[in-house]
């Protein structure tokens, strides 16, 4: 093989990984924006709970 058809094959190869990345992105998208929902209402109640505790015992 020439060195030119090398170098095309393997730009080549490199698209195609490139093309099935961004579709697992893509699929993965809602599966990232769910973790990201219920991070955020874990960190929102944890630090309202210390916030809380800062109130008092009773508040607590």
């Amino acid at each position: 093989m020439h060195e030119t058809s090398q170098l095309a094959l393997g730009a080549a190869a490199v698209g195609l990984a490139g093309t099935w990345a961004w579709r697992q992105r893509l699929a993965l998208r809602p599966v990232h924006r769910a973790s990201a929902v219920a991070l955020a209402s874990f960190l929102a109640a944890h630090l309202l709970g210390h916030l809380a505790g800062l109130a008092g015992a009773a508040a607590h």
